[in-house]
């Protein structure tokens, strides 16, 4: 089908959107669908209608240029998840040592997957308590071509804590409480994994990561999480009593949304 004509039928079918949200979403859905037919179209559009995120829908998501598979299997990337990535690749870009990492519920792997092909001679490694997310991931990494050492691991188990001594350790934890999940909206709620979103106690990971870090982070390592707005605080204040350098850093819409941790209190 010609561009037009999916424009049309988006346009006549999603009138609630606003021009520009109709023409973004036919530029995506044109440049990752192929085999673009009349029914396929509209029962993709029916899809939209039930607020399916596009991501989904078209099963690939951009992350630092590179196009990765997403499923409801795992969260949709998102631009903090980028910059937090980004952060770790200006801290390391003048280090030429061979570092090992561990990306803690890795999702699609984007974190693990992109840092390695940044940095080709660390050992990275990531864990995920979902098969199926570590399936996606998988192929992720074999599609770019990325040597990355994936494990089915519940990090919340001490037990299984078997990964060894870490140079950096990083994580987008879940870290909403259930109680927010009324306050989210629907594409969120009713179609991502809540085993990535949600969490009894706000705190319940970090503390494990930092807990993590005390036993097994090298000498000169350092943690990076991604994290609540609004519990940036009291997130900062968890590493601070296991750490003597804890930053807080904003996103680009204003937002304290990571932190990275270094020099582990003796």
């Amino acid at each position: 089908m010609r561009k037009e004509d999916v424009y049309k039928i988006f346009k006549e079918q999603l009138s609630h959107l606003q021009e520009r949200e109709v023409q973004n979403i036919v530029k995506i859905y044109c440049d990752d669908v192929k085999d673009i037919n009349v029914e396929k179209l509209q029962l993709d559009i029916e899809k939209l209608k039930l607020n399916v995120p596009l991501q989904y829908i078209t099963g690939v998501e951009f992350f630092l240029e590179h196009q990765f598979k997403v499923s409801p299997a795992v969260l949709i990337p998102r631009p903090e998840t980028e910059e937090l990535v980004v952060w770790i690749m200006d801290d390391y870009k003048r280090n030429n040592k061979e570092l090992k990492l561990l990306d803690v519920g890795t999702g699609s792997g984007i974190i693990p997957i992109s840092l390695k092909l940044k940095f080709p001679a660390w050992d990275v490694h990531a864990i995920d308590v979902s098969d199926g997310a570590l399936l996606i991931a998988q192929e992720n990494a074999e599609r770019l071509d990325a040597d990355v050492t994936f494990a089915q691991a519940d990090f919340l188990n001490k037990s299984a804590w078997s990964f060894g001594e870490v140079d950096v350790l990083v994580s987008n934890p879940p870290y909403i409480p259930f109680a927010e999940a009324e306050k989210m909206g629907d594409s969120v709620v009713k179609h991502e994994p809540h085993v990535a979103l949600f969490v009894s106690e706000p705190m319940l990971f970090y503390r494990c990561l930092c807990e993590y870090a005390a036993a097994f982070l090298r000498t000169d390592g350092a943690v990076y999480v991604e994290l609540n707005e609004y519990q940036s605080k009291e997130t900062e204040a968890l590493f601070r009593t296991y750490f003597s350098d804890v930053q807080l850093k904003k996103d680009l819409q204003g937002k304290e949304r990571m932190l990275r941790a270094r020099h582990l209190l003796s």
